[in-house]
């Protein structure tokens, strides 16, 4: 069954609740195959206790909830999910107004399954995702600007919760006392190609890791501007191990430290490397009660991070993490097979990607000019940077490997030309054209007398 709005426009059909009465505006009990799209969900109440949206319970199954708006003025959540399975979450707008505790999409319960949260925005809530007792779960290419300031808020928590996928994300967070990410008891995961905007004047912590087992952070990009003792940016607390920490970005403009680990490395694999950090504060990292005033130290004491570097990124802004260009010291000669492109979909330097969540993707394109049978045609590439070699197919089986060639076609007629770039990191670009070559003018002679 689905329930969606005639016309398509999700502000044609709203849906709101003004009474505690039920816990929410929808609330499904066992449902299946149940599909709400393009529809505007409200909740007005101000209460904190289980004040939702939507509400799922007691083993829904297939339920599809896309292309809503979903707004809540009062406590609770966004869509709250409880024991139920293969629930699909996208192309929503959450917007919250609040000061009470609000989630946007809040699991509460073990025996939640096979999730998926999808090019959702978020806005406004104090805790963007908010995940207890759960597995499968895919959180991909979501936008959380939380503006909000209550006391240990931060863009997600994950208890108790195993194989989740956490890619794509952007999460941008300005208030105090707030977090990135908490993860306790966060089991075989991966966590890749997310950027992560703090902007704070006091805060909790970056992001937090604690009893977990088997969670990868593999090009990542964190942004910490916080001036508090104790926002570092990567916390590893008690009782984790399996876990790998490679080729992400780690940038604080405030005071605090960058890594703080509370429990002992050894023999519990946990491995730091291919990073590139930045700091203007004194102490680079903590290790139990040492602490360390650089990355050389650090790495002489833990033997972690030996092909990291330290050295500023220039991002687009605070809250905008693409790389500006120009930085090909982030090139760290270190591909991983798990994140074969970047947080906007394009393809990563498979022999040497860029560290962190933005790949520059060399580009070049060409123009013709010329086109005239028997005349000289001119091929002029956009700009030669970073170029290693060309090879150029005229579609008349003629070939070229100068940059700027030029070429003479016999016959008139229709051509495709082939143009394959090889840059200095050795990435490729292949571009395909077709042009049209008129035909010779004619040379009419006229008499005069």
């Amino acid at each position: 069954i689905t329930f969606r709005s005639a016309t398509g426009v999700n502000t044609d059909v709203v849906l709101y609740s003004t009474s505690d009465i039920g816990n929410a505006t929808i609330q499904l009990i066992g449902a299946q195959h149940l599909h709400f799209r393009n529809m505007t969900f409200k909740k007005l109440i101000q209460d904190f206790n289980y004040q939702d949206n939507i509400y799922l319970k007691k083993s829904c199954t297939n339920i599809e909830i896309s292309g809503n708006n979903l707004i809540n003025e009062g406590g609770g959540g966004g869509i709250r999910i409880d024991t139920s399975n293969f629930v699909t979450i996208s192309n929503n707008n959450f917007n919250y107004n609040s000061t009470a505790s609000v989630s946007g999409v809040f699991i509460i319960a073990a025996g939640a399954k096979e999730i998926s949260i999808l090019r959702n925005i978020l806005t406004g809530t104090d805790n963007g995702f908010d995940f207890r007792g759960s597995d499968s779960v895919s959180i991909i290419g979501n936008r959380i600007i939380l503006t909000q300031t209550s006391t240990q808020s931060g863009g997600s928590q994950y208890m108790n919760c195993n194989y989740f996928t956490i890619s794509k994300n952007h999460f941008e967070i300005s208030g105090n006392n707030v977090f990135q990410m908490n993860a306790i008891r966060l089991n075989n995961s991966n966590i890749s190609n997310n950027f992560f905007s703090l902007v704070s004047s006091n805060t909790l912590m970056g992001n937090i890791l604690q009893n977990s087992n088997g969670v990868k952070f593999l090009h990542n990009t964190y942004y910490n501007n916080c001036f508090e003792y104790v926002g570092q940016n990567f916390t590893i607390m008690t009782n984790t191990k399996n876990c790998t920490i490679q080729n992400n970005i780690f940038v604080n403009e405030g005071t605090n430290r960058m890594i703080q680990i509370n429990q002992t490395l050894a023999g519990n694999n946990i491995n730091f490397d291919y990073n590139c950090y930045y700091t203007t504060g004194t102490v680079f990292a903590q290790y139990q009660t040492n602490t360390y005033n650089s990355i050389s130290a650090w790495k002489t004491a833990t033997g972690q991070d030996q092909n990291s570097i330290f050295q500023n990124v220039s991002f687009i802004s605070a809250t905008d993490l693409h790389l500006q260009t120009g930085q090909d010291f982030l090139k760290v000669n270190n591909p991983i097979l798990q994140v074969t492109d970047d947080i906007d979909g394009e393809i990563r330097n498979n022999t040497n990607p860029y560290c962190g969540a933005d790949e520059i993707v060399a580009s070049v394109d060409f123009t013709v000019s010329g086109l005239c049978q028997t005349y000289l045609t001119t091929f002029q590439l956009s700009n030669t940077a970073d170029i290693q070699s060309v090879a150029w197919n005229f579609g008349d089986s003629q070939t070229s490997t100068e940059q700027y060639p030029t070429h003479t076609y016999a016959n008139a007629g229709t051509y495709t030309i082939t143009l394959e770039i090889t840059f200095t990191d050795n990435s490729t670009q292949t571009i395909t054209k077709t042009i049209e070559i008129l035909n010779k003018p004619s040379i009419i002679l006229i008499e005069h007398e």
